[in-house]
């Protein structure tokens, strides 16, 4: 169970899929579609994101992204000595993340505040207490909690690697667009597809502007393959989207 990453930080949400909670409880990804769409009337649209994922046939399939609540509405429903094992990794799962985002959100808050503090002082002794605040509040806690707490989340997305490949949430930033915006226009433009596992992976034709990688998480050394952009990617895609990026934001 510690292998398979439940839940992933989606804009700043604590979220699972579909394709996680059929393989973990060991359903039909058909029947847990099922379940959803007969409780979807329940909750509200932030409780979930439609989305989809390419099958072994290479053919496009519906899934879901679900937050806390819809999820465990809906795990709460399987029944078994297993199936209640399953359900505390959830919870716990659901609260590591939503604790992590806590934690980035506090830190972000502080270097705001400490960058305010720098614009607002009105003296040299002032500014140079500002800055040294700044400085301590940037180089200790935003890069302990970004550093040792992301590695948790989102797939354990890093940054940028050695190789000037620039991840996915990363390269969005830099864009200035909204991820899951992006993300869908990548996957309607076929530049990229969603594996049977709900994994971002670029087409054949796509190498010039993706690259999948192997990745080995320094804390727990847990690994797994993802795709970047490359430079050349990421200075075609900055291209388009200036006259597209109205639908992106």
């Amino acid at each position: 169970m510690n292998e398979l990453i439940l839940v992933e930080n989606v804009n700043g949400v604590a979220m699972t899929t579909s394709l996680k909670i059929a393989e973990v409880f060991g359903k039909e990804h058909k029947i847990v579609i099922r379940n959803i769409k007969e409780k979807i009337h329940l909750f509200g649209q932030h409780n979930f994101v439609p989305s989809s994922y390419l099958n072994s046939q290479n053919k496009e399939q519906p899934m879901y992204y679900l937050d806390r609540d819809f999820a465990t509405f809906i795990i709460m429903g399987f029944t078994g000595t297993k199936a209640d094992g399953f359900k505390l990794d959830y919870i716990k799962a659901f609260n590591e993340m939503e604790e992590t985002i806590k934690n980035m959100a506090i830190a972000l808050n502080e270097r705001t505040k400490a960058i305010m503090s720098v614009m607002d002082a009105k003296t040299d002794i002032e500014r140079i207490a500002a800055l040294k605040n700044l400085e301590n509040v940037i180089e200790t806690p935003l890069l302990e909690t970004i550093e040792e707490q992301k590695p948790k989340a989102d797939y354990y997305d890093d940054l940028v690697d050695r190789e000037h490949l620039t991840s996915i949430r990363e390269a969005v930033k830099e864009l200035e667009v909204k991820e899951r915006k992006f993300v869908k226009w990548l996957l309607s433009e076929k530049y990229l597809y969603r594996d049977g596992k709900g994994h971002l992976r670029p087409y054949a034709n796509m190498t010039e502007y993706f690259a999948v990688k192997d990745y080995i998480n320094k804390h727990n050394k847990h690994s797994g393959v993802m795709t970047y952009f490359t430079v050349e990617g990421k200075n075609y895609f900055r291209g388009i989207i200036s006259e597209i990026k109205e639908q992106l934001v």
